[in-house]
């Protein structure tokens, strides 16, 4: 999911202390890594919390926050596996907990009660615990996404619209996505320091294509080209030219 923001990193980290002061929400938020957010929304047990996190891309007066929601804690910061054992011993422990109180009143019925009555009936209630607690993360991750809209634009999974331009000839470029018809939409970017860009200009109603020879004033002052379509559907055709032309394919 990506948020967007008009403005700077620090604007936008104000922004969601004062609405989350306005809104009465326990909201933290953690910088540890160059060009990463880290949005913590809910407090949990053993010390972690669920968190967005977010990789941050800074434009001129605009952040693109892209990443996932999920639970992390201390000491496994961001680790898969630590979250799934996190998870596996708490439940574990919970089981036996049950066990125990009702294997004893087991021994007294046993004569009435199966044996594999008790061993079941934990399994049965951590399951459906599992369901409600899946069902109440996904109710706070909405009210999350709710409070992020008053802050910035949601833009979701972007309803993978970059996927036509991921299946071009990127010519050993690195191609990021940005949103979806707008001003900053895609960028490609090359280990010599040229650059292509996309954005849709919705007062021309036009899509441009822009490469410079690197990320400078004087490079996007004079472009080595700029190409322009009126028409989306031809947008990964137009690109694909572009590429092929300044990257000597």
């Amino acid at each position: 999911m990506k948020f967007i923001f008009n403005g700077t990193l620090d604007e936008l980290k104000e922004t969601i202390h004062i609405k989350a002061k306005e809104y009465n929400r326990d909201i933290v938020i953690y910088n540890n890594e160059p060009n990463v957010l880290e949005i913590g929304f809910q407090q949990l047990s053993h010390n972690g919390g669920r968190f967005f996190i977010a990789n941050v891309t800074e434009r001129p007066n605009k952040v693109i926050l892209d990443g996932e929601i999920k639970d992390v804690f201390d000491n496994q910061k961001k680790s898969k596996v630590g979250r799934i054992w996190n998870e596996f011993t708490d439940y574990l422990l919970a089981y036996v907990f049950l066990e125990i109180l009702l294997i004893i009143p087991w021994i007294f019925l046993r004569d009435v009660i199966s044996l594999w009555i008790p061993l079941i009936l934990p399994i049965i209630y951590l399951i459906i615990r599992h369901f409600l607690n899946k069902k109440y993360d996904d109710k706070l991750d909405k009210d999350f996404i709710e409070f992020m809209s008053f802050c910035t634009v949601y833009t979701a999974d972007e309803q993978n619209w970059y996927d036509a331009y991921k299946k071009l000839d990127l010519a050993q470029g690195k191609l990021q996505t940005i949103c979806d018809d707008d001003q900053d939409m895609l960028l490609i970017t090359y280990e010599d320091g040229m650059q292509v860009d996309v954005g849709y200009i919705e007062d021309d109603k036009t899509y441009y294509i822009t490469v410079v020879k690197d990320d400078t004033m004087e490079s996007w002052n004079n472009p080595l080209g700029v190409f322009s379509t009126v028409d989306k559907s031809k947008l990964p055709i137009e690109l694909q030219k572009a590429i092929h032309k300044f990257r000597n394919i």
